[in-house]
């Protein structure tokens, strides 16, 4: 039983690793396009303030919201494979 808490726990810090790393992925990319698109429009507000309410719209997304399926579809994975392979 050790030895599965164990794996459980590492299971679960590589989920939340990788979900950063997507996380920091997805907002730098989403900053790098909005910097290019103040270049191209040059509206009224400065860089800054632009990326910031920008931003802000970015994290009420749905995209960023997929991003918690990295904890949800391992996992779900994981247990419709052992269903799978004992019931069925």
């Amino acid at each position: 039983m050790l030895h599965f808490m164990r794996l459980v726990v590492i299971f679960i810090m590589t989920l939340a690793v990788l979900y950063n790393a997507l996380t920091f992925y997805m907002r730098t990319c989403q900053r790098w396009r909005l910097k290019r698109l103040w270049q191209h429009e040059r509206p009224a507000l400065d860089q800054a303030t632009f990326v910031k309410r920008r931003m802000a719209e970015f994290e009420d997304s749905f995209k960023r919201k997929l991003a918690h399926l990295v904890y949800v579809t391992p996992p779900s994975a994981i247990v419709l494979i052992i269903y799978v392979i004992n019931f069925m």
